[in-house]
C-alpha cells in the first residue's frame, strides 16, 4: 500500500502536474492494492457534479468507485446513495433495482420503503408503491406511541416532520393514481385524507420558521400564489381535477439510509 501511494504521489507531481498534482483513474486502478480512498469533501468529483445538478457525471464517478470496491466493502449506504443518483437522473428502473436490493436486507427500514415507493410511482406501479409507503409509515408508527403535533425544538423534529409530510403526500398520490385506474371512491377518500395530513405537517413546518429554504421546491405557483404541494393536491380532489396530475414530491431525499430512526 505504501509503495503504491508513493508511485501515485510521484506520478501526480511529476507527470500529471498542472497547477496541482493530478492522476487519472486508470493509474489509480493499477496502483490501488493496499489503499483505501475516501470520497473527499465538496471538491470531490461526485459532490461537485451533484452541486451542478449534473447527475449523469455524478453517476459515472460513483458507479466507477462502487464497481472497483470488493463486494465485502460495498456497504448499504453506498448502494443507497448510488440508487438516489440514478433516481435523480430519471433512471427509475435502475433506482428501483438498488432500493429493492436494500429492501431485501432491510425490510423494516422506513427510508428504503419510501425510496422504493417513489421509484415505483414513476414506473406507473402505483399499487405496489402504495404498499411500500404504508410499510414506511408503519415502521415509524411502530417506534412512536403516537404522532400528534410534534414540538419543533430540534433538527431531528424537523427531519421527522419533513419526512412525514413528504411520505403522506406521496402515499396520497399513489391512492390518487389508483383511483383513476380502478375508479374506486375509497382510493379517492384515502388520497384526500393523506393530502390533508401532509398539508398539516407542512403548515406546521412553515409556522416554525425552521430552515424554510428546504421547503421552497415543495410549492407550486398557482394564479401567482405559492401553494404547498399537498394543499394543491387537496384542491385537485375538491375541484374534481384529473387525479393523475397529483404532484409527487421528488426533491425530498433523506440524506442517508438511517435518516429516520
Amino acid at each position: 500500500g505504501y509503495e503504491n501511494l508513493m508511485k501515485i504521489v510521484s506520478a501526480a507531481s511529476i507527470d500529471g502536474f498542472y497547477y496541482k498534482p493530478r492522476v487519472d483513474h486508470d493509474f489509480l486502478r493499477e496502483h490501488s492494492e493496499g489503499l483505501i480512498a475516501l470520497s473527499a469533501c465538496l471538491g470531490g468529483e461526485v459532490q461537485k457534479n451533484l452541486l451542478r445538478d449534473d447527475y449523469e457525471k455524478a453517476k459515472e464517478h460513483y458507479q466507477l468507485a462502487y464497481d472497483n470496491l470488493p463486494p465485502e466493502l460495498r456497504g448499504d449506504k453506498l448502494l443507497y446513495n448510488l440508487s438516489w443518483i440514478y433516481y435523480l437522473n430519471n433512471e427509475f428502473d435502475r433506482a428501483f433495482e438498488g432500493f429493492n436490493a436494500l429492501f431485501q436486507k432491510n425490510p423494516s427500514n422506513s427510508v428504503v420503503s419510501y425510496a422504493l415507493g417513489n421509484s415505483l410511482l414513476h414506473l406507473d406501479r402505483a399499487n405496489l408503491a402504495n404498499g411500500f409507503y404504508r410499510n414506511a409509515l408503519n415502521q415509524i408508527l411502530s417506534r412512536r406511541e403516537k404522532l400528534g403535533r410534534l414540538e419543533m425544538r430540534t433538527e431531528s423534529d424537523f427531519f421527522l416532520l419533513s419526512y412525514l409530510a413528504s411520505l403522506y403526500n406521496n402515499m396520497g398520490v399513489s391512492y390518487a393514481y389508483n383511483s383513476t385506474i380502478e375508479n374506486n371512491a375509497q382510493n379517492e377518500r384515502e388520497a384526500f385524507k393523506n393530502f390533508v395530513l401532509a398539508s398539516e405537517y407542512f403548515d406546521q413546518i412553515r409556522t416554525s420558521n425552521i430552515d424554510l429554504e428546504r421547503m421552497e421546491k415543495r410549492t407550486i405557483i398557482l394564479e401567482n400564489n405559492n401553494i404547498g404541494v399537498a394543499t394543491y393536491n387537496v384542491m385537485a380532489i375538491q375541484s374534481k381535477r384529473n387525479l393523475k396530475d397529483a404532484v409527487i414530491i421528488d426533491d425530498y431525499i433523506p440524506k442517508d439510509i438511517y435518516y429516520v430512526r
